[in-house]
């Protein structure tokens, strides 16, 4: 199964700014952003940056898109990377693809998992992860779609798990998630 691209969440969970800015539940600048290329769309509380990196992996060449949006409470991510073969179809392969994803977060982020359900995204089996470290409390969601693997972050410092604002928005963008179409080289039959 693919391997999870630990370097792009540790690089989340040390992103977070400690900057004077306000709270998130404050902003009003949700903009909903559709990106083709990658076949989804999604709502981010503002304009995210955006990178793209290549990299070799014993399977062949991985090419990477992140999305990403620092506050000083949360950070939010969303990336898509293709692989050079497709993940399985079949939810028995994907559910032991996801439960491989769970563990190599758990394990490269010497985090505590604090709950996981499966998900369905508009007929595509994903996971949700939810999670602490020593300093963040995360909420995540992956999916394996064809060639693609796309992964949603949330990251927020461990004191505020409870915050019903940033819970609020945190929902809000990762419930915001959908696909729109498949590129030619990621179609999949959409289960019914």
């Amino acid at each position: 199964m693919k391997k999870l691209p630990l370097v792009a969440l540790g690089l989340l969970l040390l992103s977070i700014s400690v900057s004077a800015q306000t709270r998130i539940a404050d902003r009003t600048e949700w903009r909903e952003f559709n990106f083709l290329e990658g076949g989804i769309k999604v709502t981010f509380p503002g304009e995210p940056s955006r990178s793209t990196a290549e990299r070799e992996q014993p399977a062949g060449r991985v090419i990477s898109t992140e999305l990403h949006l620092s506050f000083p409470q949360i950070t939010f991510m969303l990336s898509w990377s293709d692989f050079p073969r497709a993940a399985a179809a079949d939810d028995h392969v994907l559910h032991a693809g996801y439960d491989t994803v769970r563990d190599q977060v758990l394990t490269g982020m010497s985090a505590k998992l604090i709950g996981e359900n499966d998900i369905r995204t508009d007929g595509f089996l994903g996971r949700e992860l939810i999670f602490k470290t020593a300093t963040q409390f995360v909420k995540y969601r992956v999916f394996f779609v064809g060639r693609r693997e796309y992964q949603l972050i949330t990251s927020r410092y461990a004191d505020l798990e409870n915050d019903p604002d940033i819970s609020n928005e945190v929902d809000k963008f990762l419930d915001s998630f959908h696909f729109i179409s498949q590129t030619a080289d990621n179609k999949q039959k959409k289960p019914q």
